[in-house]
C-alpha cells in the first residue's frame, strides 16, 4: 500500500478548498444576476452603499490593513473588492466617498494582472 506524503495531503486539501470555493462563488454570482432582474435598482445601490461603508469601517479598525486589504501585498480579498468596486460605480455607487477602499483600488490597479483582468481590457467589451 502506498503511502502519501505531507505535500500530497495538502495538495489534496488546496484543491478541494479551491474547487468549493469557486463553486460557491458562481452559484453566489448566479443568485445575484437572478436578482438582479427581480429587484429595483435603487435597493441594490442601497445594499452596495451598505456594504461599502462596513468594508471602508472595518478597513479603517483592521490593524492588517496596509497598502492593500491585508498587508502590503494583494490578496483573495484585494481580487474581490476591485471587481466590486467596478459594481458599485455600475449601481451608481462612487467609491470615491471610501477612502481606504478608493486607495486600495488604486494601488491593484498599478498591477498589471489587476489592469489585464479589468472588464474594460477585454477583448470583447461592448464599446
Amino acid at each position: 500500500m502506498q503511502q502519501h506524503s505531507g505535500s500530497t495531503i495538502k495538495g489534496v486539501v488546496t484543491i478541494t478548498l479551491m474547487v468549493c470555493n469557486v463553486i460557491f462563488w458562481c452559484t453566489l454570482l448566479f443568485a445575484v444576476a437572478l436578482l438582479k432582474a427581480v429587484i429595483p435598482i435603487g435597493a441594490w445601490r442601497r445594499w452596495t452603499s451598505r456594504g461599502m461603508t462596513a468594508l471602508e469601517a472595518r478597513l479603517a479598525t483592521e490593524p492588517a490593513t496596509g497598502s492593500y486589504c491585508q498587508g502590503d501585498t494583494p490578496t483573495l480579498a484585494d481580487a474581490c473588492l476591485v471587481p466590486q468596486c467596478y459594481a458599485s460605480r455600475r449601481f451608481g455607487v462612487d467609491p470615491e466617498q471610501f477612502p481606504r477602499i478608493r486607495a486600495i483600488e488604486r494601488a491593484c490597479l498599478a498591477l498589471d494582472a489587476f489592469r489585464d483582468a479589468s472588464p474594460d481590457s477585454q477583448p470583447d467589451r461592448d464599446s
